[in-house]
């Protein structure tokens, strides 16, 4: 029996059409892939456009067409150009399918069933372009985002929480008993120097953007992208997971 070998390209952004930083991701691991094959593995390729993000909404509304048109336009680009280097993956997909939606509800639903979701109001500076939380402290004098001298956006919210610190202690022990985990080992010992830090509970969930993933458990909610889009790495192997995953 072959033994399963499980590669993917980042999740790229749907915001504009495939640059040569896309093309040089891809074909890294287009050349790990075929020289698995030739090494008699059986080969999982995925390549991904993220499509659950705020500012692929605020790009449509740029071009004066839905989202669901501008979604599809920069998808079908995407693949061409795939399809026109050779990339030879084995599983395209979109952060908008509906197999990709079925899995993070499940997966959404297990969680909060384990008692590692909760809902707690907050408020704080959003930076729709970072699609990152902003501290009074990252801005430039005039308020500004200094990477997009942008506006962040004042929210208050009530949404739900993924219980990250209630695993600190567990993925510390996970790092330090395994060393040759994460590679090369500069981001071994970044991950090591995170957690030395006290790991804060993250929102997964939005009021807003009726287009994303609705909450299972409360669909006034959507689901925010940082916790559907790593999903997307296990959407593709949910029917090979013994095989596939762990790679």
């Amino acid at each position: 029996m072959k033994k399963k070998f499980f590669i993917t390209t980042p999740i790229y952004y749907a915001n504009s059409v495939p640059h040569i930083g896309h093309a040089y991701s891809s074909l890294i691991a287009d050349v790990i892939a075929r020289y698995k094959r030739d090494n008699w593995f059986d080969v999982k390729f995925s390549t991904w456009v993220d499509e659950n993000w705020q500012k692929m909404v605020n790009a449509a509304k740029e071009k004066w067409i839905s989202i669901m048109e501008f979604l599809d336009d920069i998808a079908t680009k995407q693949k061409a150009v795939w399809d026109w280097i050779d990339i030879s993956y084995t599983d395209f997909i979109r952060t908008t399918e509906l197999r990709h939606h079925e899995f993070v509800s499940k997966v959404l639903q297990k969680t909060y069933e384990a008692w590692d979701i909760y809902k707690w109001e907050y408020e704080w500076l959003y930076c729709v372009w970072c699609e990152a939380f902003k501290k009074e402290t990252d801005l430039t004098p005039d308020w500004l985002c200094p990477d997009h001298l942008k506006k962040p956006e004042h929210i208050k919210e009530k949404n739900y929480f993924f219980k990250l610190s209630k695993y600190q202690k567990q993925l510390e022990d996970f790092y330090l008993n395994n060393p040759d985990f994460t590679i090369p080992n500069n981001r071994f010992k970044e991950m090591q120097s995170f957690l030395k830090e006290w790991l804060e509970d993250f929102s997964i969930s939005r009021e807003t953007n009726k287009f994303w993933i609705p909450l299972p458990f409360d669909p006034s909610q959507v689901t925010y992208v940082w916790y559907d889009a790593l999903l997307n790495y296990l959407t593709v192997c949910q029917n090979w997971a013994e095989d596939f995953w762990p790679a």
